[in-house]
């Protein structure tokens, strides 16, 4: 998938300008850093094309006082929040209402883990989406899913 970057965007991501990316739907190696960077480069395009929020990335490798076994701070929660803001129509009214999105990136055939599997639940009783994802396909079926714009591919 190619993706040309205006050159404010190239900007705002560090990039040379006019800079095309080329983003790996299906990395050669299906490591959950590789879907990670894969995923990131598509959600930070997107951010700086004003269609979503990046909100949460947790960060491998960091542990937090007190929840020992956790890499996120609270256990089991998504690894990417993402989220979008929209003019919504009431009755009589017209309101601002935010939208947020869970992902959770997977390598293969990997399954969640019962606190992830849980902390899903708690965030779809509360009204959240939440996906899977193990590939840039995932990725947009599930923004497509949640009603959300996809990127336009070249």
């Amino acid at each position: 998938m190619r993706i040309h970057l205006t050159e404010e965007e190239a900007a705002a991501l560090g990039l040379p300008a006019q800079q095309r990316i080329q983003i790996a739907e299906r990395p050669s190696k299906p490591t959950e850093a590789a879907i990670r960077r894969a995923i990131l480069a598509y959600l930070l395009i997107g951010e700086t094309r004003g269609l979503w929020v990046v909100a949460s990335i947790v960060q491998p490798n960091v542990r937090y006082p007190g929840r020992e076994g956790s890499l996120s701070g609270t256990p089991g929660v998504a690894d990417i929040l993402l989220v979008r803001g929209a003019w919504k129509p009431l009755r009589f009214d017209v309101r601002w209402s935010s939208e947020a999105l869970a992902l959770e990136l997977k390598a293969g055939r990997r399954k969640q883990s019962p606190a992830q599997v849980e902390w899903q639940a708690r965030w779809e009783q509360m009204g959240g989406r939440y996906a899977v994802v193990r590939s840039i396909e995932d990725l947009e079926a599930a923004l497509i899913a949640a009603g959300w714009p996809v990127l336009e591919r070249e």
